[in-house]
């Protein structure tokens, strides 16, 4: 009988010093009490130590809700190890990127945002997730089009002014539309364009270049949008002489007058010299006005004021040609 009560006793210290831990080099009172196996708040054993710090909800978990069966050695310290992966891996492990040890819930979702490859200004500050994430509702996030069209081609189809579809616009509406503010503002930059705009045109409404909301294959001729001037203009009549479309030879962007066609350098000084201030009109000295090639001088120098003054002259004649042959820097 006594041997039977000695052996009961050691098999008991047997099972008592046996720890359902596993091998551990840490004493059994660095967690436990020593009248329990309750544990001390005020034991000794650090969870930093271990190389993961108990942080938010992690205080407050039991140990067997990180640690299965209570063995401690060899855990994963992987996010997903304990937490189910509601993303199915598509944002990678590290779900701190995003979470916090606190909460699930992303209280800053916007910061968050700015960090990818796609931050948030202007209206898509203001957007439901939803809106480009198609399966927000299943958590699912990665994959979503970068590009303007994938969530605004139904804008761009039912865009009538212009229309974007029959103009061929471009459908990255970045180029043309302001993605940092709200609303849809245009930023067109006109200057890109083959045809820059300077002086009077860039205080011109864009519908008076493009009727009818037409954008694409408009001329850059002067001529195009400038017929009416041309026809009109009567001083020099410009249909009657027959000058040429190109505006620009002798007019600016600034102002059509005064004109950049320079008398004095191209045939006779009647901006400066002796006949400055002397003419009223082109009819002064054109007085065909179908053919600015013919002008006269015999209008205001009459030949009994002209001829006392040419007395001994070689070869003089009074005649329009020979005073322009001979006093054409006058």
């Amino acid at each position: 009988m006594r041997k039977i009560a000695m052996l009961f006793l050691l098999t008991n210290s047997a099972v008592a010093q046996e720890s359902p831990h596993g091998q551990l080099s840490i004493a059994c009172e660095a967690c436990h009490s020593a009248d329990s196996w309750k544990l001390n708040p005020h034991g000794s054993f650090n969870h930093d130590s271990t190389g993961f710090a108990l942080q938010g909800r992690h205080r407050v978990i039991k140990c067997a809700s990180c640690h299965e069966n209570l063995v401690f050695k060899k855990k994963n310290p992987e996010c997903t190890t304990c937490h189910t992966d509601v993303h199915k891996s598509e944002l990678g492990s590290f779900c701190l990127r995003c979470h916090t040890m606190d909460s699930w819930i992303i209280a800053d979702m916007k910061q968050k945002h700015q960090q990818t490859r796609f931050p948030l200004v202007g209206n898509h500050a203001l957007a439901d997730c939803e809106a480009c994430h198609a399966r927000a509702s299943a958590h699912q996030y990665a994959g979503t089009p970068l590009t303007c069209i994938s969530c605004h081609r139904t804008e761009f189809q039912a865009t009538t002014s212009p229309n974007h579809i029959a103009q061929g616009f471009p459908i990255d509406c970045s180029q043309c539309h302001a993605v940092d503010a709200l609303g849809w503002p245009a930023k067109f930059d006109h200057n890109l364009t083959t045809f820059p705009l300077t002086g009077a045109h860039r205080a011109v409404l864009c519908a008076q270049c493009h009727g009818n909301g037409q954008f694409a294959r408009i001329s850059a001729d002067c001529y195009s949008c400038h017929s009416q001037n041309f026809a009109q203009a009567q001083s020099p009549d410009h249909a009657a002489a027959g000058f040429s479309h190109a505006c620009q030879t002798c007019h600016t962007t600034t102002a059509w007058s005064p004109s950049t066609f320079n008398h004095d350098q191209a045939y006779f000084r009647i901006y400066s010299g002796r006949h400055q201030g002397k003419w009223s009109a082109c009819s002064t000295c054109h007085q065909n006005n179908s053919n600015y090639a013919e002008f006269t001088c015999l209008t205001c120098h009459t030949q009994a004021n002209t001829d006392p003054n040419h007395t001994g002259v070689s070869r003089y004649v009074y005649s329009s040609p020979a005073c322009y042959s001979c006093h054409r820097g006058a």
